[in-house]
């Protein structure tokens, strides 16, 4: 049974996987918390870009 748990503890064959997981999902909430806050500067942006068109146009 000690040998079974120190293998298991010094096993890694899917640290990666975990890694790169654990980064998904950080960008992940980043992205979720960010969007919203730039959300009415993006509108405003396009808006204003839009209304140059009609304006020049």
């Amino acid at each position: 049974m000690h040998e079974f748990i120190r293998r298991f503890w010094e096993e890694e064959d899917a640290q990666d996987l975990v890694e790169y997981a654990l980064i998904i999902a950080l960008a992940s909430v980043t992205l979720i918390l960010a969007v919203p806050s730039m959300a009415a500067g993006i509108k405003k942006f396009i808006f204003g870009a839009i209304d140059a068109l009609r304006s020049a146009g």
